[in-house]
């Protein structure tokens, strides 16, 4: 199984942080590191796990990562992909779960700042369509900024496959898109339920919001243009939460 490569300060220090000793291969760190005291810590960190760690040059930072546009920040922590057992029954416990569906996001930024916003809002799961996504690369890891680390995210083949498996377990599914006539403000979110976001360019496909229970929009002043998906992410997230705060009245939840 192919390493994972997680690149940046912050990503990098979550990662040792959070993961077993047996899990990290190795710590490659740019010659003079010592000088940056954010290196040092976590070279500190990786000295008390006992970890392999190398002091490597950044042209070969680049050449492992085969791109040189990445901004690896000096550090390039190796290690075993975790990938979490699936199990709907789990995700369900909670009974007002929430939980994203991400189609075809194709941005590494956009999708690392969805992931890091899911963990800060406590979303339960996050599932990525295989097929024409970004993926787990390190840029997006590294705009995940650790968030990776504490998220369970599942990489499926069928999204469609998903939302069924949710729906059985009582998960109220939506459809975030520009085109719908009812407004998020204006819907109960505190139930079990998952949202689904399309790409950046194509949105979100047909066959998917066929397959879910009810399609919202996020209010905006002019409609020549919608919200970043990340941006409208965060959005719908925030609403969530605001309304888990709010007790309800008996007979309220829909």
């Amino acid at each position: 199984m192919p390493l994972r490569k997680v690149i940046g300060i912050h990503s990098c220090k979550e990662a040792l942080k959070q993961r077993d000793s047996k899990d990290i291969h190795c710590l490659y760190l740019k010659e003079n590191w010592i000088k940056n005291p954010s290196l040092k810590d976590l070279v500190q960190l990786a000295k008390r796990k006992n970890l392999k760690i190398e002091t490597v040059s950044l042209k070969k930072i680049n050449r492992m990562l085969d791109r040189k546009d990445l901004s690896h920040q000096g550090v390039l922590l190796e290690l075993v992909p975790f990938f979490p057992k699936l199990s709907f029954a789990k995700i369900a416990k909670e009974d007002s779960a929430t939980v994203l569906i991400l189609d075809r996001i194709q941005d590494p930024k956009n999708l690392g700042a969805i992931l890091r916003t899911c963990w800060l809002m406590s979303v339960n799961s996050v599932f990525l369509s295989s097929q024409k996504t970004v993926g787990l690369t390190p840029s997006v890891i590294k705009s995940a900024s650790g968030a990776v680390e504490h998220l369970p995210i599942f990489i499926e083949d069928n999204l469609h496959y998903v939302i069924k498996e949710l729906k059985k377990h009582s998960f109220w599914i939506y459809a975030l898109s520009p085109f719908a006539k009812k407004t998020l403000w204006d819907e109960n979110l505190q139930r079990r339920k998952a949202f689904v976001f399309g790409g950046e360019h194509s949105g979100l496909r047909n066959s998917l919001i066929k397959d879910c229970d009810e399609v919202l929009f996020l209010p905006q002043k002019k409609n020549s243009a919608s919200y970043n998906v990340s941006v409208a992410v965060a959005a719908t997230l925030f609403e969530t939460l605001r309304q888990k705060k709010i007790p309800l009245k008996k007979g309220e939840l829909k």
